[in-house]
């Protein structure tokens, strides 16, 4: 496994197709249709290229596939999204450890996760604790630490 810290244009699609298969395979279980859907549309390539342009990405690349991806926006942290088919490998857990490093070497102590319902056990894994909790199932929980 290769580790990128920058997203290039050319990842823009592959880490859009990531990001896709991970909402409807993972999220779908936590959010109805119209919320993937609208998220969806946050994550198309195009979308995916300003966001490059505005936080630093990380890619997990497998072999010449991105199967992986995580950003950092100064002090929080952005759109952690493994390939449902290398979930479980310690991706995210990788990506995430990209993440910290980074911050480290920016100065920060505390980082940040607006976190889905989903991926809340796996920041809690991590050493994340919860700040404020969602009490809808659209609004994103934050989580400080580690």
């Amino acid at each position: 496994m290769a580790w990128n810290s920058t997203g290039r244009r050319g990842d823009a699609e592959a880490v859009s197709r990531v990001i896709v298969a991970a909402l409807r395979k993972n999220n779908a279980r936590d959010y109805g249709p119209e919320i993937i859907a609208r998220v969806e549309q946050s994550f198309s390539p195009s979308a995916v290229l300003q966001l490059f342009k505005k936080r630093q990405v990380f890619v997990a690349v497998c072999g010449d596939k991105i199967v992986g991806t995580a950003g950092l926006d100064g002090t929080t942290v952005r759109s952690v999204f493994v390939d449902p088919e290398f979930q479980g490998r310690g991706v995210g857990s990788r990506l995430m450890l990209e993440i910290e490093e980074a911050a480290r070497a920016n100065g920060a102590t505390v980082l940040t996760v607006p976190s889905s319902v989903t991926a809340e056990r796996f920041y809690f894994r991590l050493g994340f604790r919860s700040g404020t909790a969602s009490t809808t199932t659209n609004e994103p929980s934050s989580w400080s630490g580690p």
